[in-house]
């Protein structure tokens, strides 16, 4: 078996990775399984730790500790799967789903979207000083959805909770 990057399986955690996510997880899991293959054993991290500056006393201690919580199979290796599970857990329940919900809910949300109404007013909470047109063009550039039985409304588009999601875990674009 190579590494972790040649093993396609998907998470099992309730919480679904998302893609960065598991790349980041393989790429740490590549790192210390150093001979490719696909498990990691007791040695390697034990090298990885005494590169870094522990003692040899500290990094088998550390071992012992690790491997306990993770090699589940008692083998003195930690395969793909086994730490797969280990950092997913980690990253447990994404803590940013709950500032997500919260800002959902500042936002409006409680009905199911985001209307420009709604939007209007948090804008106004915060001191942001953009007339209707822009908020309207910045709910039509991010939203999916509309409501076309109000097409007089000026709520007839609208963010749902999906879009809103997606805004939230887009990374910052740096080039602008």
């Amino acid at each position: 078996m190579q590494g972790a990057s040649n093993v396609s399986s998907p998470p099992t955690t309730a919480r679904q990775l998302e893609e960065a996510e598991r790349k980041e997880i393989e790429r740490a899991f590549d790192l210390f399984d150093e001979d490719k293959s696909g498990e990691i054993e007791k040695k390697e991290v034990k090298q990885r730790m005494m590169q870094i500056g522990f003692s040899e006393s500290q990094a088998e201690e550390a071992c012992g500790r690790v491997f306990g919580n993770v090699d589940q199979g008692g083998d003195n290796n930690i395969s793909w799967d086994e730490f797969r599970k280990t950092m997913s857990a980690k990253l447990g329940p994404d803590s940013s789903d709950n500032d997500i919900d919260k800002a959902w809910i500042s936002f409006g949300g409680a009905d199911g979207k985001i209307t420009l109404s709604e939007l209007k007013k948090v804008a106004e909470k915060v001191g942001e000083t953009m007339d209707e047109d822009d908020l309207t063009g910045m709910i039509k550039m991010f939203a999916s959805g509309t409501d076309k039985g109000k097409t007089e409304d000026k709520d007839k588009y609208f963010i749902t909770k999906e879009d809103f999601t997606k805004i939230m875990r887009e990374p910052l674009n740096r080039d602008t």
